[in-house]
């Protein structure tokens, strides 16, 4: 007895055009770049913005990290030009807690540093 094994199920390949192009350039006529929604772009994800906050995260878990520092930290925070003395007690992924009952956005904040 002879065993035929099935037949696979393929569709017909006809006439592929994948990775014609493997970039878009603005002189091309198809595509056209609006300049305000790129320039905001690249506002957005600037490099040096996102360097800053990796050093403001650096910054704050090092404050908490102290030894010196059990319960409540006192630190220099500079928002929007000024600096404000604070007493922080906790920190969320995206804010600090204050003894005060206040909650300051990271994302706000443009330099931290331990207060004498």
């Amino acid at each position: 007895m002879e065993d035929k094994l099935p037949k696979v199920f393929a569709n017909k390949v006809s006439n592929v055009q994948n990775n014609r192009k493997v970039y878009y350039s603005e002189k091309d006529g198809d595509i056209k770049i609006n300049r305000a929604s790129n320039d905001n772009f690249i506002k957005k994800h600037n490099l040096n913005n996102i360097v800053r906050s990796a050093d403001i995260n650096k910054k704050i878990i090092n404050l908490f990290k102290s030894p010196t520092n059990v319960y409540k930290v006192k630190a220099n925070i500079k928002i929007n030009g000024k600096y404000v003395t604070k007493s922080l007690i906790g920190r969320t992924n995206s804010s600090l807690i204050t003894l005060d009952d206040e909650i300051i956005n990271i994302s706000d904040i443009e330099d931290i540093e331990p207060s004498n």
